[in-house]
């Protein structure tokens, strides 16, 4: 499978459940436990429900981004995010 054929199943598969996808290939995994790791911002994150254990070795630093950043600027929507990954070495 092609690259840009890797990027559009990940697309058409990244919300249904995990069982209805025809195949969990890794990109598909890394995709949903990045939206996983996303959670932490409605404090819904399951740990538990993540796939693959790169991800749970991100559990903390997610809960710590989520923890240090401000409401979103318009302007910069993204500004603090990479502000507060940066402060914990994980953003260039």
């Amino acid at each position: 499978m092609g690259r840009l054929a890797k990027v559009a199943y990940c697309c058409r598969w990244h919300v249904p459940r995990d069982a209805e996808a025809p195949e969990m290939t890794p990109e598909l995994a890394c995709l949903k436990d990045a939206d996983g790791l996303d959670r932490v911002r409605i404090i819904d994150l399951d740990p538990h429900q993540l796939r693959l254990p790169e991800a749970r070795s991100f559990v903390d630093a997610s809960w710590g981004l989520c923890r240090a950043t401000v409401p979103i600027d318009r302007d910069d929507p993204w500004g603090q995010v990479r502000q507060a990954a940066r402060a914990r070495d994980l953003w260039p």
